[in-house]
């Protein structure tokens, strides 16, 4: 007996519940004049190719096995060419693993296919096995190309605030700074892809990490999207980076300070989520993979604090002032420092108001669970 299955895919203003976009998957399928194409479209300082990228054990495609791994080609193809519906006859693909590898394979990899909203398919309701794979379309071959050249243009802008020879965790930092000075968080039309925030400039948290994702996969640095929960709000998405060999997580949603009230001031961008360890994550963060094996990230090399010379302990401690007044002095908005003690916050926050500035008091925002601190001037 056939029966119809149709998966619909929505969003809470802060969330994302599933989604979809693809990537092509050009070794395996496409011929050599759009192999062709694509290099052209690739940047001349990115050190990381499609195989690269899907051969990094933290990439949806490589956690796949061999059989699905053809199928998700199949499915590159197809929404390529913009055909609705997929033959999967005698594959043996179960609603099992379409939900909850072969597509998440998909979200995870491929941001750049931002016209695909949904999925459905037809399956034997004895066995479980789909026969074939409908794909929802949210816009024609002109609409797509039209906001593919906006993007693409956004994309430049971006890439040429980052230094020549600029190092990995450069390039990262200037593309997390980007996307939350550039991005108002609000629900908004397209808010689960690339487009909310490259063209129209708001979204929730599945634009900001699909746009981390394609941002960085351009410039040559791996980048995937994470599916879990923000405690005490709900489903949420971000980001693992790979940087030097060592995986990292980065929420660039929760940098963003309207993502607080949505009225905060945007005049200074927080980097307390930008390349964090596992356990820094799960402090107020679930991951909830359906796909094997997430990453254990332990490298704190490359933390923003850490490589910032923002990073204080009770040894170190009067550097806050000192930091401080030089935020002050040079004319930044925004100074911040992550403390390995949470309690370490007040000693430093009175001995920056007694420091050589000579502040009255001092405007600031503290994250006792992260032991950040963000003074306001």
């Amino acid at each position: 007996m056939k029966t119809f299955a149709k998966i619909g895919f929505g969003c809470l203003a802060v969330v994302i519940l599933a989604g979809a976009a693809l990537l092509g998957v050009v070794w395996l399928i496409r011929g050599a004049s759009d192999l062709g194409a694509q290099a052209e479209r690739e940047t001349a300082v990115a050190n990381l190719t499609e195989a690269d990228y899907l051969k990094d054990p933290q990439s949806g495609y490589a956690r796949l096995s061999e059989d699905e791994k053809k199928i998700y080609a199949m499915f590159k193809k197809a929404a390529d060419d913009y055909n609705p519906r997929v033959s999967v006859s005698g594959l043996g693909l179960t609603r099992e693993a379409m939900d909850s590898r072969v597509w998440p394979a998909f979200f995870k990899d491929n941001p750049d296919v931002f016209w695909i909203s949904a999925y459905s398919y037809e399956y034997d309701g004895s066995t479980d096995i789909i026969e074939s794979v409908q794909f929802v379309y949210t816009r024609d071959k002109e609409q797509r190309d039209r906001e593919q050249a906006a993007i693409d243009a956004r994309v430049a802008e971006i890439k040429a605030l980052i230094p020549e020879n600029a190092d990995t965790y450069t390039k990262v930092k200037i593309v997390h700074d980007a996307i939350v000075s550039s991005t108002h968080y609000a629900v908004s039309p397209d808010d689960q892809n690339i487009v909310s925030v490259l063209v129209n400039g708001q979204s929730v948290c599945a634009g900001y990490s699909k746009t981390m994702a394609y941002i960085l996969k351009d410039l040559g640095v791996f980048c995937a999207t994470i599916d879990g929960t923000a405690v005490g709000r709900g489903p949420h998405e971000w980001n693992i980076v790979k940087i030097d060999d060592a995986y990292y997580y980065i929420d660039a949603t929760w940098d963003d300070p309207e993502f607080i009230d949505g009225t905060t001031s945007k005049d200074y961008i927080e980097h307390t989520y930008l390349n964090i360890t596992t356990d820094e994550l799960l402090k107020n963060h679930v991951i909830e993979e359906t796909l094997p094996d997430p990453a254990v990230c332990t490298a704190v090399r490359d933390n923003y604090f850490i490589r910032e010379g923002k990073y204080f302990d009770e040894t170190t401690i009067g550097g806050f002032s000192t930091g401080v007044d030089q935020a002050y002095l040079s004319g930044a908005g925004s100074y911040e420092a992550k403390f390995s003690d949470p309690a370490l916050i007040p000693l430093a926050l009175e001995s920056a108001v007694n420091g050589v500035v000579g502040y009255s008091g001092l405007r600031y925002l503290t994250n006792e669970d992260m032991g950040v601190v963000t003074v306001l001037f």
